[in-house]
């Protein structure tokens, strides 16, 4: 989906720090935020799936690859994000709006 103007807004006291590891794991989303802002502060890639409802995330999805800050947007009724790195790493999770 394309981001909506200006820059990224974050959403203050947002931020969710999460260690991905080999396994899935996920986190609640607050739906009424647009956009996730994503930031890999480890070594090792990192794949992410936002959705509605259980997600399960897979090295089919998202890549975000150490050191780096993506922002995506998100539907209203998305509400779950799923992580996973085959070697582990840390992410930043922080939700808020725009993005472009």
């Amino acid at each position: 989906m394309a981001l909506r103007g200006g820059p990224f807004a974050a959403k203050r006291g947002s931020n969710q720090a999460v260690g991905p590891s080999s396994s899935s794991n996920s986190n609640t989303l607050d739906g009424t935020e647009r956009s996730v802002r994503l930031h890999n502060y480890g070594t090792n890639i990192c794949f992410v799936r936002i959705g509605q409802g259980e997600q399960t995330a897979s090295t089919a999805d998202t890549p975000l690859p150490a050191g780096a800050t993506i922002v995506l947007e998100k539907g209203p009724e998305e509400d779950t994000i799923a992580y996973i790195s085959a070697a582990g790493t840390s992410l930043y999770i922080q939700l808020g709006t725009g993005g472009s």
